[in-house]
């Protein structure tokens, strides 16, 4: 787990752009620490563990190698409705058996053929001869 939470550390915060000086600033540790965080030397506490992720939009469990997909916290939190989020889809989604997921992902593909193909365009009209007859 050590190497892969320095390891991922040192990747997201070198794609944000930041250097370890900077990073380390923002977390009110010293430079040296980070340096040791990012070369294995040391696990942070929890809490410094969790302000990091949150300074680079990542999970603790991505981080910390539980995960290998970085779902950042702001996308599951992100709503689809007024009352449901993306955390609640994947809840739901995690409730399915195998052929229904199949399913969904089968209907999924055909609704990013109707985006890319601009079928959308037509449906106002399809609807108006379905409400006609």
């Amino acid at each position: 787990m050590r190497y892969i939470f320095s390891s991922r550390l040192g990747n997201l915060r070198a794609t944000a752009g930041l250097s370890q000086k900077e990073f380390a600033g923002s977390l009110n540790i010293t430079p040296g620490s980070m340096s040791n965080y990012e070369n294995g030397i040391y696990l942070p506490p929890l809490e410094k563990a969790a302000s990091m992720a949150k300074e680079l939009h990542a999970s603790l469990d991505y981080l910390t190698g539980l995960t290998d997909v970085n779902l950042e916290p702001e996308l599951l939190s992100k709503p689809i409705s007024e009352k449901v989020t993306f955390a609640h889809l994947i809840k739901l989604l995690c409730s399915l058996e195998r052929k229904e997921l199949a399913e969904i992902m089968r209907y999924a593909e055909y609704l990013k053929y109707k985006r890319k193909r601009n079928i959308y365009a037509d449906e106002p009209r399809m609807l108006q001869v379905a409400e006609e007859e």
